[in-house]
Parts: structure tokens; sequence; C-alpha cells
């Protein structure tokens, strides 16, 4: 039986033939000669495995795959890959290096260091996206080229330019209305619409919109911000009274006009409150304007009445009986005979 050793056990019971330290198993593993001891697998890291087995040759903790991939010498214990944040991944291979939640790509685009855990990119909304190159910095849905505070995510608005943002301004528009009283909180030109139509007074022609001008309105005397105040108008013809020269439009002007809020009168003769042409008497002398016009009298003119030398009511020209001329009243029985001829004469007409 051989024995190469010489150790008095049988090579085929002994686990190590050649005495060399290694056992032939492993030996045939490594490609080395179990019965030769001069030839020994090279173990560089003396740590029992072959380096032809073993997944870190020089035993600096990184496997030799890893260190090819990372760009250090896997036999060389000195040569170790660079990890900043000792995950495990060298920072060659690792999406962060520094281990700080920001990828490495992200660090460089925003330029913090990649290298550094404390040195992060600004983020101000969190939403990972730092302020270098996210669009809406603050978070508040406003692009920052629109939003007037970029940096504020309860503002972005800044109506009347005085440095604070309209959701904390009580006056956005700064037209000295508050924003719960101003009806246009964003118009420093405008605050109240008293007609509702949508156009604030200050540019509304007819604030109130009963259909009269605020111009009118101010010069007729009227509220021009109460439709139920509007300028009196007789005749309709939309020139209020104060100015119209003839308010009831019957042709007339008001200061020749004896009843100037009445179209159908204009004169009062008698000046008894009844307007000529509803007077049947317009010079109240007791004679109806129709008898003085049939006797030859001015109906006008209360010291022209008609003729009635016996006084019963019927003038003289339409009285059928003329009584005897009274004795001592010349003329009479001449105006009796010219009274009959007349009547003959108006007879034989007929």
């Amino acid at each position: 039986m051989e024995d190469t050793d010489g150790d008095g056990k049988g090579d085929n019971a002994d686990e190590d033939d050649d005495d060399d330290g290694w056992d032939d198993s492993d030996e045939s593993s490594c490609g080395t000669d179990p019965g030769d001891a001069g030839s020994v697998p090279a173990d560089l890291d003396a740590d029992g495995t072959c380096d032809a087995l073993d997944d870190d040759t020089d035993g600096d903790g990184w496997l030799d795959s890893d260190e090819s991939s990372c760009g250090t010498d896997p036999s060389d214990a000195g040569s170790v890959p660079s990890d900043v944040d000792s995950d495990g991944g060298c920072d060659v291979l690792d999406e962060d290096a520094d281990n700080d939640g920001w990828s490495d790509s992200d660090e460089a685009t925003c330029g913090s260091d990649t290298m550094d855990p404390d040195s992060v990119p600004a983020d101000q909304d969190g939403d990972s996206e730092c302020d270098a190159v996210d669009s809406d910095i603050d978070g508040d849905g406003y692009d920052n080229d629109a939003d007037e505070f970029p940096e504020d995510a309860s503002e972005w608005v800044d109506s009347d330019g005085d440095g604070t943002g309209d959701n904390a301004d009580a006056d956005d528009d700064g037209d000295g209305w508050d924003d719960d009283v101003d009806e246009f909180p964003h118009d420093d030109t405008e605050w109240v619409d008293s007609d509702g139509g949508g156009t604030g007074d200050n540019a509304d022609a007819d604030d109130d919109g009963d259909g009269w001008s605020d111009a009118t309105e101010s010069d007729c005397g009227s509220d021009g911000v109460d439709e139920d105040s509007v300028p009196a108008d007789f005749d309709g013809d939309g020139q209020c009274d104060d100015l119209d020269p003839d308010d009831d439009g019957d042709g007339v002007a008001d200061s020749d006009d004896a009843m100037p809020n009445d179209q159908s009168e204009w004169d009062d003769t008698d000046g008894d409150g009844i307007g000529d042409n509803a007077d049947l008497d317009d010079d109240n002398d007791g004679w109806s304007d129709a008898e003085e016009g049939e006797c030859g009298a001015d109906q006008y003119d209360s010291d022209s009445t008609p003729t009635d030398y016996d006084n019963n009511g019927v003038c003289d020209a339409n009285d059928p009986i003329i009584e005897p001329e009274p004795e001592g009243t010349p003329g009479f029985g001449l105006i009796s005979a010219l009274a009959m001829l007349a009547l003959a004469a108006f007879a034989r007409r007929d």
C-alpha cells in the first residue's frame, strides 16, 4: 500500500496524501497535485480556501466580482472600492453614493455633493424634485414664472402690489375697500354695483338701473343709486320736469301755461281753477262761451256781455220776444224794428 507522505497512513485512507496541509479533495478542486507536497493551491488571503475557489481572493471583504465591477484589484487587500455610505455597494455602482436619499444623478443636476450626506438639494415643497429644476418650487399649483410668491405656498398673487399676497391681504386691490365688502375685490377702480348689472358704479352711467342716467338724476334731484328714486317726468318725454320747459307736453311753455301739469289745458281766463277748454264760461261773466259766441260778445272778456234788454237770460240777438222800449229810451223802437227785420230775413233764408 502506498504512503506518499510516510506518515504511516496509506494514501487511500489519508485525506492529505502529500501532507502539504491541503486535503486531497481541495487540491483536486484547486488544480494542484495532491501527491506532491511542493504543489499547493494559491491562497492569497490564507483563509484556507484556494484562490481558484475563493470569492474574495484578497480577503478585503469585497467579492472579486464586485471589485472587478468597481475598478479595484481583487488580488490586493489594500485596493478596496470606495463606499461612502457603507451600504456594501461601491460608489461607482451605487445610485446614491452618500445614501442621503437623493440619487447621484439628481444631485449632480441639482448642484449638491454626491459624496456628502449632509449636502442635499434644496426642495422647498418636498416633492423630491429639487428647486433648481422644479417649475413650481412651493408646490402651490402656480408655476414659478406666474407666481408672485414662488417660495410661499400660501400666496401667488398680489393684486395691488403692496407686498402682501391676496390671501393674507384684507384689501387685495388696494382701493380702500376691504375684500369682504368690495363687490370688485380685484379691481381697484370699482367697489360697488348698485344695480347688480355686473358693471361697477364708477363705470356704469346708470348706477341703479332705473333708466335714468346718473348725471340726469343728479341734475333732476333724484337718487342715482336708488332705483325707486326717479325724476318726475309728467309727460314721459325723458326730460325731467325740473329741466323740461313744457312739463305736460301740450306745446305751451310752463311759464305761459296756466295749468303746466295738464296736457288738455293751458289757459284759465277767469282764474277759477278750471281751464278754458273745460270751462263753459271762460270769463265767468255769467254767460256761457257758446252764448257769447252766438250773441257776438267776447267769451274771454268779462266786461263784454251780450245785450239782454229784458234780462230774461236770452240775449236780444236770440230773443224772439223783445219788450217795448221804455219811455225816454230813444232808439229802442228802432232797435226792435231792426231785430224783427233780422229775424224775418233769417226765417226766409231757412
